[in-house]
């Protein structure tokens, strides 16, 4: 299928140009505690007789185990995973409805990645493009979490296979050429509490598994 020009890849393949990754929700701990101990019998009042123990023992409650280092690192990266997600949720729908607000990609993403994708959209708008269908993501990994800063990175292949770009008269703006998949790695940052893809570029081999 024909390559999308410049304009279109920097709208609808945004990341392929920036860093990306939608802000993705921080998840800032995980849940899982000891139970309370149980409150103590209530004293006998003065002068009377104590209770008779019970025959039957009160069962001891089991505590919920606290959260593994991997089961954090676990909920991390699913967290940064639906970042991306996210983004590219809200992309296609900007792409695909031009009555969409491209403002929404605020909900989404941040840094670069939001500037380029604001401008690109408003470049959309302007020719009056849309895309016909949404791109897909596909062999989504996290390769690395720091916790200082708090930086992630993530890659992943942009399978942007039967998407045409067609402008106000239907006709495709496609290049004839284009690949249909983008290796990329994006960028994402903590940004109040959540994770949020702020930078993306198009490199890699996350498209040969």
């Amino acid at each position: 299928m024909p390559d999308v020009p410049a304009a279109q890849r920097r709208r609808r393949l945004s990341s392929a140009c920036s860093a990306t990754l939608a802000s993705v929700l921080l998840i800032g701990g995980l849940a899982g505690c000891d139970p309370a101990d149980p409150a103590p019998p209530p004293s006998p009042p003065p002068g009377s007789s104590p209770t008779p123990a019970a025959s039957t023992p009160a069962p001891t409650p089991t505590p919920t185990p606290s959260p593994s280092p991997t089961s954090q690192k676990e909920k991390e990266e699913a967290a940064i995973k639906q970042a991306v997600l996210d983004y590219y949720a809200i992309s296609n729908k900007i792409s695909m409805d031009p009555e969409s607000d491209p403002d929404l990609l605020r909900q989404v993403a941040a840094g670069s990645l939001l500037e380029t994708d604001l401008g690109a959209m408003k470049e959309w708008r302007a020719k009056g493009w849309r895309s016909t269908k949404a791109v897909k993501i596909r062999n989504l990994e996290v390769r690395s979490i720091e916790s200082r800063p708090n930086r992630a990175t993530a890659v992943y292949c942009i399978d942007s296979t039967g998407v045409d770009v067609l402008d106000r008269d239907g006709e495709s703006q496609v290049v004839e050429g284009r690949p249909n998949h983008f290796p990329s790695v994006a960028t994402l940052e903590r940004i109040d509490g959540r994770w949020m893809p702020v930078r993306e570029r198009t490199e890699g081999d996350a498209c040969d598994a």
